[in-house]
């Protein structure tokens, strides 16, 4: 009878002792977002095994959090780039009425000051010819010509510049272009968790995401 009650007294204080085990990673699991029934039994049959796994994964609860607060401030970051692009574009067409109305009182068509350019040939690109000035020389009375100074010194074509907005202090800044992005990044106004964005991508994205520009870090 003694045996069969210290029997007893062992299977209870293993069965507490598992429990202890099971419950400490239930409650691990609770934390982090993960099942409690699976992980309490990974902890019963595993003890301190199952409470290191479970304690060493990842916090789901964190991770979600993350995600939701990464698109709530993309969304944000995108209607506050959209109130800036119709801002501009109010702008931009009121200064084109007001340029109308000036070229109406004047006389003439502004928007059609610049000549096509001419279709390449097979062989080479011609450019359109350089306005001639004639001047008169006032010592020797000679008529002379700009038209190879001019030609001199007219700039070469540039290709556009890529611009970028970037966030700072819930704000959007921008647009800049790629050289200024790149200084603030060299100069640390910018890290490597900045939100940048520039025309093409689909979304904001981290400047450490960025292979052209996490190397300036």
């Amino acid at each position: 009878m003694r045996s069969f009650e210290q029997l007893m007294l062992i299977l209870v204080v293993l069965f507490l002792a598992f429990g202890v085990w099971g419950i400490i990673a239930a409650a691990i699991a609770q934390h982090k977002g993960r099942s409690v029934i699976g992980w309490f039994f990974g902890g019963v049959f595993l003890q301190l095994i199952g409470v290191v796994i479970v304690a060493v994964m990842p916090n789901l609860r964190e991770d979600q959090t993350h995600r939701q607060w990464m698109e709530n401030e993309n969304r944000r970051l995108r209607e506050r780039l959209r109130q800036e692009q119709v801002k501009s574009e109010a702008f931009r067409t009121h200064a084109t009425a007001r340029l109308d109305v000036h070229d109406g009182r004047l006389g003439v068509d502004t928007r059609d000051a610049n000549p096509a350019l001419p279709e390449p040939g097979p062989e080479r690109l011609s450019l359109p010819e350089a306005p001639r000035i004639l001047t008169v020389s006032r010592d020797t009375g000679e008529v002379g010509s700009n038209a190879s100074t001019l030609a001199a010194a007219a700039p070469a074509a540039q290709p556009a510049a890529r611009k970028w907005h970037y966030e700072m202090d819930g704000r959007v800044l921008g647009p800049v272009p790629e050289r200024a992005i790149i200084l603030k990044i060299q100069d640390g106004e910018l890290n490597e968790s900045t939100l940048v964005w520039t025309e093409g991508q689909d979304d904001w994205e981290k400047v450490e995401n960025i292979p052209k520009l996490r190397h300036h870090l």
